[in-house]
């Protein structure tokens, strides 16, 4: 964890990217076909080719959705990821753990960005459990239901809170999962 605190920390000013072109994969769940998925790179859709590989120009997060706009898959690329992105159920748990650490997604940590999920799914086993969860649910409905994965998301953010050692905080009420904004934050 030191090594994480360190990277966010050590992370700062601007950085040129000029335009890097990401080389991405997608894992197509079993059962469904890759016409019946949608790749987005922030708000732009993106081609994806009959071997389920596509390109981005942009490190925007990216979102997989089946076609009647439910989740499968979700990611964050960051520079080490140009060659090899790949979205699947590893992926989209340390984004659900990034997300919990918002101040690591800021453009000057793109080249970082790598260098810290390598670190979250050495250290915080907890990711390793979301990441199951998430195969699962996705093995049985072809897509994400956040619900089925509350018990997750919150070990996953108490086990960062307290490895990291931020706010003692309340995450869970009535057995839902709570936002930075319903905490006040």
């Amino acid at each position: 964890m030191v090594l994480l605190i360190t990277l966010i920390y050590g992370c700062s000013g601007d950085v040129d990217l000029g335009n890097p072109r990401f080389n991405a994969s997608v894992d197509i769940p079993k059962g469904i076909d890759s016409s019946a998925i949608i790749v987005f790179n922030g708000l732009d859709k993106v081609v994806l080719n009959p071997d389920k590989k596509f390109t981005i120009t942009d490190s925007k997060i990216v979102i997989v959705n089946d076609l009647d706009n439910r989740l499968i898959y979700l990611g964050f690329p960051g520079l080490e990821d140009l060659n090899g992105f790949r979205l699947n159920s590893k992926e989209t748990a340390l984004s659900f753990a990034l997300k919990e650490l918002p101040w690591v997604l800021l453009p000057e940590n793109f080249k970082y960005i790598k260098q810290i999920k390598d670190v979250l799914y050495k250290e915080v086993s907890s990711i390793h459990d979301l990441e199951d969860k998430i195969q699962k649910t996705i093995d049985q409905f072809g897509y994400i239901k956040l619900q089925n994965l509350n018990d997750e998301i919150i070990k996953v953010r108490e086990d960062l809170s307290s490895s990291l050692g931020y706010a003692n905080y309340s995450l869970v009420e009535n057995e839902q999962i709570l936002t930075r904004d319903e905490l006040g934050f």
